[in-house]
């Protein structure tokens, strides 16, 4: 798997997948353990458990039939029951704000803690979630048209605000393009965070608001964490429309998953069996007529 490089040119979008927090306060490490129970050490590259053996860890991760990622196909060469449907979504409402820099190298994944006060509602009336961290892989864990990556793949993790233990993903697909200004307080310090428990708390403050693209539209399925213990039920939208950063930008993440967990995979789960789940799409999205088979 090259890293680094998007293997075709799809205009898709972007993902959303682990959990984890940081020990600077009492609640902020409450998440962690969704993502990795006491003890569960897991890899990308070997001598470490890599994801082909995440079941002896987690069996939900070989026996799960909600995994993730997925592949997001749309071609008419993908069996009808595994192809992208294009169906009305419930719109995302944002209510993302500035969060003072904090960056924390987990040893899976660089991730950016959020304070609290962030906020996703899944539509005009329904349930809130509260962003709790944004963190990234390389190359991206969503693949499209069967295996097409992208650079990085930025996953926002929420969970619920009545109900901790449901939680969403919003996912972001990165391409090369130019310098992404709104990350670049989280790129001027990587330095700081090259190795596995490295933790920064810079003066700068960040915004995930600025990182969604206009066109908000996304695919939307059931799925799971992407790391042990691979938990299930977590409400995946991976937006359609990928942002961009700069070649050095990607250089820089890809230098800190090389010194810190995995120079020869990255830290991306291969995608799993999509089993009888719905794949869909905003069916407003495309406006060829062709597309109207994939309708239910």
């Amino acid at each position: 798997m090259q890293r680094g490089m998007l293997r075709a040119g799809i205009t898709l979008g972007l993902g959303l997948t682990l959990l984890a927090g940081l020990d600077t306060s009492p609640t902020v490490h409450a998440m962690e353990a969704l993502e990795a129970e006491e003890g569960m050490e897991f890899g990308y590259d070997a001598p470490d458990v890599t994801p082909d053996q995440w079941n002896t860890l987690a069996p939900l991760c070989g026996n799960g039939k909600e995994q993730s990622p997925v592949d997001l196909s749309q071609s008419k060469l993908t069996p009808r029951q595994e192809r992208v449907r294009l169906r009305d979504q419930r719109n995302l409402k944002f209510s993302y704000h500035e969060t003072p820099l904090e960056i924390f190298n987990n040893g899976h994944t660089v991730e950016v803690e959020y304070e609290p006060g962030s906020t996703l509602r899944l539509e005009k009336f329904g349930s809130v979630f509260d962003v709790r961290q944004f963190h990234f892989h390389s190359p991206s864990e969503h693949s499209f048209e069967h295996g097409a990556l992208f650079d990085v793949e930025i996953h926002i993790v929420h969970n619920r605000q009545d109900d901790p233990s449901q939680l969403a993903v919003v996912a972001l697909l990165v391409k090369e393009g130019q310098e992404n200004v709104a990350l670049k307080p989280v790129f001027d310090h990587l330095d700081a965070v090259m190795n596995k428990g490295d933790h920064f708390v810079g003066t700068e403050e960040v915004n995930i608001a600025d990182l969604l693209p206009k066109d908000q539209r996304y695919f939307g399925y059931m799925g799971s964490l992407t790391t042990p213990p691979c938990t299930e039920k977590v409400k995946w939208h991976v937006l359609r429309i990928p942002i961009e950063l700069s070649r050095e930008q990607i250089n820089q993440l890809i230098a800190v998953f090389d010194n810190s967990c995995c120079p020869i995979h990255g830290n991306n789960r291969p995608t799993q069996s999509i089993n009888a789940r719905a794949l869909v799409l905003d069916k407003n999205t495309f406006s060829d007529s062709n597309d109207k088979e994939d309708d239910d």
